[in-house]
């Protein structure tokens, strides 16, 4: 805060720039240079410049000098206010009632490099909410214009353009596919199609020192998005919705990203993330494999210590995790495990079986409006996010947000749970029995799960039904439900 010569009216000057392409804040600059000219007419004195560049007045977001201007004005710390015009002060008529009731409360003085506003009188405050209104209907039809271009533009299949972070894969125009990169997605696509875990990839990336465009060291949120990204596959999104084909050519194919997609939204993985960031790799029989008989619930992986210190594998009813869980049913992993694995190798290997399968895997699974199961999931994200904004400003009460919430998930799981079982029965391995002891013998825990899931929708346990040490499977609490 600068110190005003004694008697002399305090003002702060307050500047915006909504968009600064170039970054070096000139436009406020400018309005800097007006305003302090304004003041030295009006024989005030310059208190303090709050500025604000490169930031909006109609979104909403926080404006620090804005929001420092206004508390100073409350303790007293300045006596006038001096802007360019009323629209860089705000274009949210809310906002500026709130201006207008503390200039009232406390005297203070608007000053305006373009045109006198007096807010002491009626009718200046009736001209300042004149001009606040005009900027916000201007500003609205602005945006309006923007978003049908931008629409229609998506529409027509056309890249867009300017700003932003260079896609991964292609060269700056966007257009041109740069081939070291889309070889290092085309592989990792590969890679958790066969069932390797996101982990390991993003780990061989940094290994590599592969960057991503803006020169970082990946995630593996950053390439489970990459991935899923239609625009690998020259699909023209709009607000997170596939509208068109896209005028680029494609890296990956449709087929190999709805494959991917399967992997990587493993509900399973996706709930275990929220705890590690991935899935559980020393038990087979998660994602909802075992159910509880007495309660319903599924069974989690759960080890415990032997009273001679070793560790026993087994799941369990988690009362501890779940609403309602019984917490009464647990069974040893390894036994189970073991028999699950014969089972489900048997039935690979029987002709009818393995026919019935390899007819399921065939017919590729679609959305509601008969698109693509990738482009559905889009979509529902989109209307998701949506739901989320009509909340937010209030169109929707909360009853009626959380019951389309929960339709909209459940038909992201459905539609999630159709990919990972096409994904499943597309992969399955040779029926020779050999070759399937083999395959098992070789296969990651991952892929051991997935074939599992292809043929076994669930068991149910039901409690114990023999006492005492047991050495062999009581298989009498189990009941098998196969796909």
């Amino acid at each position: 805060m600068q110190r005003a010569p004694a008697g002399l009216l305090r003002a702060g000057i307050y500047v915006r720039l909504s968009l600064d392409a170039s970054g070096e804040g000139h436009g406020v600059a400018r309005q800097e240079v007006e305003c302090r000219a304004y003041v030295e007419r009006r024989g005030w004195a310059v208190a303090h410049v709050y500025a604000d560049n490169d930031t909006g007045a109609f979104t909403g977001k926080r404006r620090p000098g804005y929001e420092a201007m206004l508390h100073d004005l409350r303790q007293g710390a300045i006596g006038a206010v001096v802007i360019w015009h009323v629209d860089r002060l705000t274009r949210r008529p809310l906002e500026l009632e709130t201006f207008i009731d503390l200039c009232e409360q406390h005297g203070v003085e608007l000053g305006t490099v373009q045109g006198e506003i007096d807010l002491a009188t009626p009718g200046g405050r009736l001209f300042a909410r004149q001009l606040g209104a005009f900027a916000r209907y201007e500003q609205e039809h602005k945006a309006e214009r923007l978003r049908a271009s931008n629409r229609q533009q998506a529409l027509s299949g056309r890249l867009r353009r300017g700003g932003g972070v260079r896609a991964f894969g292609y060269e700056t125009d966007g257009m041109t596919i740069r081939e070291d990169e889309a070889r290092v997605l085309r592989d990792c696509a590969q890679r958790i199609i066969d069932g390797e875990s996101l982990r390991s990839v993003v780990r061989s990336l940094n290994e590599r020192k592969v960057l991503t465009s803006a020169g970082n060291a990946w995630s593996g949120n950053a390439l489970k998005r990459m991935l899923s990204n239609p625009r690998l596959i020259a699909k023209r999104t709009y607000n997170g919705e596939v509208v068109a084909d896209g005028e680029w050519p494609p890296i990956l194919t449709p087929e190999v990203q709805e494959k991917v997609v399967a992997r990587l939204w493993n509900a399973e993985r996706t709930a275990a993330a929220d705890r590690t960031g991935y899935a559980p790799r020393r038990y087979l029989l998660g994602g909802g494999l075992l159910v509880c008989g007495l309660c319903g619930t599924t069974l989690k992986s759960q080890p415990t210590r032997r009273r001679d210190g070793t560790i026993s594998r087994g799941y369990t009813c988690r009362s501890d995790q779940h609403v309602g869980a019984c917490g009464r049913i647990r069974i040893a992993a390894d036994l189970l495990e073991e028999e699950v694995a014969a089972r489900v190798l048997a039935r690979l290997a029987s002709p009818s079986v393995r026919k019935r399968l390899q007819a399921a895997g065939s017919v590729a699974p679609s959305g509601d409006d008969g698109s693509s199961l990738a482009e559905h999931l889009q979509s529902l994200d989109s209307k998701l996010a949506a739901l989320g904004r009509d909340y937010g400003d209030g169109l929707i009460d909360r009853s009626a947000f959380l019951a389309a919430q929960t339709r909209l998930q459940q038909r992201q799981a459905d539609a999630r749970a159709q990919l990972q079982q096409l994904a499943r029965l597309q992969q399955l391995p040779a029926a020779d029995p050999a070759a399937l002891a083999q395959w098992w013998a070789d296969a990651t825990i991952e892929r051991r799960r997935d074939l599992v899931s292809a043929v076994l929708d669930h068991i149910v346990v039901g409690p114990a039904t023999k006492r005492g040490p047991r050495r062999t499977l009581d298989d009498d609490r189990l009941t098998w439900l196969w796909r």
